[in-house]
């Protein structure tokens, strides 16, 4: 048996006191003259057993009482008590919020399941107890509070789309929770218990306390998904240029099919296609016609267990087209080509006054000066030209050089691209391509080598503006591209994607994860309609699905720019972790699972230090009380019985007592 307060057992001394008085106390005898003593010496022959009997209870009672008072005093604990019963403690309480714990059942969502749960633990809490209050995905938002201030916190947790990992997270916040020697730490996890969440290397939480991790899994319903899209091709989407989603889908979970399944278009809030997939499989579906500008694509299957995974989202810039502005031989082959372009609308020229996306400048002619269309830099035919093209490549800035080599012969282009006719273009005559400076940007890049390994065609950034630089002169002396069914494709492939590589075609994260916005960013609105008030260039962290807008100032106009923000693929696969991964992921841990809410009473706070047995003793104490009162005074305590008794005497003279 243990006690809160030990040193009230001293009171227990004073039980001294009633034995001290017993012994103290003396009969005072008084003479009265009365004749007839043989009556009295009877009586008192036939009382003094009793007397003597009533004396000894009366001390015993009144030490016992002394004794109680002192150990009631001391509030002794006996036995392993219940969850009230339990040392200081302080408890971390992590709520799983993220996109699994949406799922619904019994007509609410885990996360309120599992919120009620941490609200009943919260029912066991002490005075002495203190709370630190975290969600899975967010900011701590209760530090060494009270347990009504814990409730409190709790209400403001909020569902997510977002991952969780479940390890990372402890590893954080257990750190957060000061060490107090006469204190004892838990965990309390109340999550679904998905085996995702447990990334990361083992933590070891041994030295903490336990952790009890209360996992609600909502049934093992099967889960269909849009797992990941893809557009084709890869790259700003041109109009009329045709272009489609592939988009991947896949199933979890017991009792998953095979059939396939509705796969729907939507873009701009329209459906726009339709197709059917198997489980597993990639659905092709057609993007229509778009003009240029930006739009919200959505692709998404029938509702299943998890619904905000249902689809999946992307927003797309769809790039006009391009305004090409020439330096070089208009009768040239480079210069035909591009106006035939120009005729077949897939190019436009600066003669309509609108500012060049695009510079050509080929052999010794220079770039227009500073600004911000990207160059396409083609090296002249002519050796001796060379010196000058270098000096407009330094004048530029672009940090590459020119070298003559030796012809090894006719080679062909390694890796080509999907470019009709590319593969079969063989290259006679190329300058070596020599880099000067290191690579600043993921801009940086060999799009194309010779079957040797030379570098052909290179992209940079020179400045704000984009550059192509090619290693071979647009000539058949050098090679027979522009005399070759691949002339025009590859061209056209120059100017409309690979001279674009600031243009993202596509703008999309995943819920949870920081996004740097641009620079000029004003505010972004949620897909509910909410706007949001940030700063441009800072990162950004959506916790929702759906398409959100980012509103860019330019020029004191605003420009927005779609962002599809989808659940992170790990989220989908809703198995839950087996004892063995817990586990592993907890190496030397004390974890314990509860499978339902109603266990957690005699799961946490196992700490236990008995239960207290004072209310009993003062039960104990109150009919002690009244037993002394009896015993002390007997004609009082019995109401006055006795006060009607009367004497009589018998034929023998005895005095008897007769009611």
């Amino acid at each position: 048996m243990n006690f809160l307060h030990p040193w009230a057992l001293a009171l227990a001394a004073l039980a001294a006191a009633p034995i001290l008085l017993h012994l103290l106390r003396r009969d005072v005898a008084q003479r009265i003259p009365f004749p007839a003593l043989r009556y009295l010496r009877r009586a008192e022959r036939r009382t003094a057993r009793s007397m003597r009997l009533r004396d000894q209870l009366l001390l015993a009672t009144r030490i016992l009482l002394v004794v109680l008072l002192a150990v009631a005093a001391a509030r002794p604990l006996a036995g392993r008590g219940g969850a009230r019963d339990h040392e200081p403690t302080d408890a971390l309480l992590i709520v799983d919020n993220s996109a699994s714990m949406g799922r619904v059942t019994d007509g609410r969502t885990l996360l309120d399941h599992q919120l009620e749960a941490a609200r009943t633990a919260l029912e066991n809490a002490g005075p002495a107890d203190r709370f630190w209050v975290a969600p899975l995905v967010g900011t701590v938002l209760a530090a060494g509070v009270s347990a009504d201030q814990a409730v409190a916190a709790l209400g403001a947790i909020e569902a997510t789309d977002a991952g969780g990992d479940l390890v990372g997270r402890l590893a954080e916040l257990t750190t957060a929770v000061p060490v107090v020697d006469d204190r004892v730490r838990e965990a309390h996890v109340y999550s679904d218990g998905q085996a995702s969440a447990l990334q990361g290397e083992p933590l070891d939480l041994s030295a903490w306390g336990p952790v009890v991790i209360g996992v609600d899994t909502g049934g093992e319903s099967p889960n269909g998904a849009v797992t990941a899209l893809r557009l084709e091709p890869d790259g700003p989407v041109v109009p009329g240029e045709p272009a489609t989603v592939a988009a991947l889908i896949g199933i979890t979970g017991e009792g998953g099919g095979t059939d396939t399944v509705d796969v729907r278009l939507i873009v701009d809030g329209q459906t726009a296609a339709m197709s059917r997939a198997a489980w597993g499989s990639e659905a092709i579906l057609a993007l229509p016609d778009l003009s240029p500008g930006t739009h919200s694509i959505r692709v998404e299957t029938p509702p299943s267990s998890l619904r905000s995974d249902d689809g999946r989202q992307l927003g797309l810039v769809t790039a006009d087209v391009p305004v090409v502005q020439f330096a070089g031989d208009p009768d040239g082959f480079l210069g035909k080509a591009l106006q035939t372009l120009w005729a077949e609308g897939r190019i436009r020229n600066e003669s309509g006054g609108d500012v060049p996306s695009v510079e050509v400048v080929e052999g010794t002619y220079r770039p227009s000066g500073p600004g911000e269309a990207a160059l396409l830099l083609v090296p002249p035919l002519d050796i001796t030209d060379l010196p000058a093209f270098q000096q407009g490549l330094s004048a530029a800035g672009v940090p590459w050089r020119l070298a003559v080599q030796p012809s090894a012969g006719a080679v062909t282009l390694g890796n080509p691209p999907r470019i009709g006719g590319i593969d079969l273009v063989r290259v006679s005559m190329a300058y070596g391509l020599e880099r000067q400076t290191a690579p600043v940007s993921s801009v940086d890049s060999v799009l194309l080598r010779t079957a040797d390994g030379a570098p052909w065609l290179v992209r940079g950034r020179a400045g704000s503006r984009v550059f192509l630089l090619l290693a071979s002169p647009v000539d058949p002396g050098a090679t027979d591209l522009p005399t070759g069914v691949a002339m025009i494709p590859f061209l056209e492939h120059l100017l409309l994607y690979w001279s674009r590589p600031g243009e993202e075609p596509s703008w999309r994260t995943e819920a949870g994860v920081s996004l740097a916005l641009p620079a000029r960013a004003e505010e972004v609105v949620s897909p509910s309609g909410d706007t949001v008030r940030v700063e441009g260039g800072a990162p950004w962290m959506p916790v929702h699905a759906g398409v959100w807008t980012v509103r860019v100032a330019d020029d004191g106009m605003s420009a927005d720019t779609p962002v599809g923000v989808n659940v992170p693929t790990a989220e989908s696969d809703l198995r839950p972790a087996s004892t063995a991964e817990l586990e592993s992921a907890f190496a030397g841990s004390t974890v314990q699972t509860v499978g339902t809410s109603g266990d957690w009473s005699s799961s946490v706070f196992a700490a236990r230090r008995g239960a207290e047995a004072t209310p009993w003793l003062l039960l104990a104490i109150v009919l002690l009380f009244f037993a002394e009162l009896i015993l002390a005074a007997p004609e009082r305590a019995l109401g006055g019985v006795g006060a009607g008794r009367r004497t009589r005497r018998s034929s023998d003279g005895e005095v008897t007592d007769a009611a």
